[in-house]
């Protein structure tokens, strides 16, 4: 009789600290979830896809997974750098005022670089901080596998959508061609038809 109450008793002691790892390992997940590359997540009213995750800085990079609008890289057919386009005053103002103020509050602000157009030479003008954006030729190259995994394409239909990188002239700007791959010579900056795919840094 003593056998088996001792028996129960490390019974019930072995299922109590069980339950504790287990309870344990269950909040730790849900504290503070990992976010894979290529998870999709929900966030200021929008889907987006998860393109990259800084674990060091604790921010992970996300970009639409749809076209939201399409206009012009700029309204006017004339010299114009990322730095004084329509498209980004669209992004960091327009745009970024749709979010509410806690979704504002997890946007970081980033310092972007607008390298030259590696192919034409047209400079990309200067460094700027951005909240929203679109990216540049070299980070498009650098987050996808490959064209197809770049492309848009929504119920078999495929759409192109403005880079902020400079095309073959300063009033060119580059952008992604219907099949994901990157039009480097680009489009006049005022044309209407070419969507806009807007990309953030979010504070996890």
């Amino acid at each position: 009789m003593k056998n088996q109450t001792k028996k129960l008793f490390m019974f019930l002691v072995t299922l109590v600290i069980l339950t504790a790892i287990i309870s344990c390992n269950t909040s730790s997940k849900e504290s503070k979830p990992e976010v894979p590359i290529e998870d999709y997540i929900y966030f200021g009213n929008m889907g987006w896809r998860v393109i990259h995750r800084d674990t060091q800085n604790n921010r992970i990079l996300i970009i639409s997974q749809s076209i939201i609008a399409w206009g012009p890289y700029h309204v006017h057919d004339e010299v114009i750098f990322w730095e004084h386009c329509y498209l980004r005053a669209y992004m960091n103002n327009d745009l970024f005022q749709t979010f509410s103020p806690a979704d504002q509050a997890r946007v970081q602000q980033t310092v972007n670089q607008n390298p030259d157009n590696p192919q034409h030479g047209t400079p990309g003008g200067n460094p700027t901080s951005d909240f929203i954006f679109v990216l540049s030729i070299e980070e498009a190259e650098k987050y996808f596998r490959s064209d197809a995994d770049r492309a848009v394409k929504e119920y078999d239909e495929a759409y192109v959508y403005w880079l902020r990188s400079p095309g073959e002239a300063s009033n060119f700007a580059s952008y992604v061609r219907l099949d994901g791959s990157i039009d480097l010579r680009g489009d006049q900056v005022n044309v209407y038809n070419i969507g806009f795919r807007p990309a953030l840094w979010l504070k996890m």
